[in-house]
């Protein structure tokens, strides 16, 4: 992983106090956060992006008149 850029977050001292209690890799944990995120940010833009898209396509045929057809061919 390419390591781009830092981060400072400030803390309270509680919730330090309470970290150090705990081994645990923090840094990588919230890593993984801001990524799980912004994978669901991404995911959001592309769903609002498409629906955007379907509601400015236009009606190519009647699906009444598709289906009455195909019920005639039967």
């Amino acid at each position: 992983m390419d390591m781009g850029g830092v981060i400072n977050v400030r803390i309270s001292k509680e919730i330090r106090a309470k970290m150090k209690k705990y081994d645990e890799n923090w840094s990588e944990g919230i890593r993984h956060y801001i990524d799980t995120r912004l994978n669901v940010l991404e995911l959001a833009d592309a769903l609002e992006s498409s629906e955007k898209k379907v509601k400015h396509m236009k009606k190519t045929s009647d699906s009444t008149k598709l289906i009455r057809e195909e019920r005639e061919l039967r």
